[in-house]
């Protein structure tokens, strides 16, 4: 995962803990790669 998406991931995990649906549906695109190389 790139260190500049970091921040950005960090924020929608922030989002989405506080109620924000949106956030989730931006952040899987995001972290789903590398979860799956995993």
């Amino acid at each position: 995962m790139a260190d500049q998406t970091q921040p950005e991931i960090t924020r929608l995990l922030l989002a989405w803990e506080g109620g924000d649906g949106e956030a989730f549906d931006k952040l899987i695109p995001l972290v789903y790669p590398e979860l799956r190389r995993l």
